[in-house]
């Protein structure tokens, strides 16, 4: 990419040269650097599923207690 650069530099002098290229791979791209705080995100919303769960069966239980 850099080779790149430099050709269209050369070919295109008026136009500011001052450019750069970064070459990243594709699942940096999507992913970034948050991989780990996804990670703790998914985690989170496993525990909250969990705990939402068990309040819901909670409540069933006591509506199914106050039918008898």
């Amino acid at each position: 990419m850099t080779a790149i650069a430099a050709q269209l530099e050369h070919e295109y002098p008026d136009f500011d040269g001052h450019w750069g290229v970064n070459v990243v791979p594709l699942r940096q791209q999507i992913s970034g650097d948050s991989v780990r705080s996804a990670d703790l995100v998914r985690r989170r919303s496993f525990v909250l599923l969990i705990a939402c769960a068990n309040v819901s069966s909670l409540l069933l239980a006591r509506a199914a207690s106050r039918e008898t």
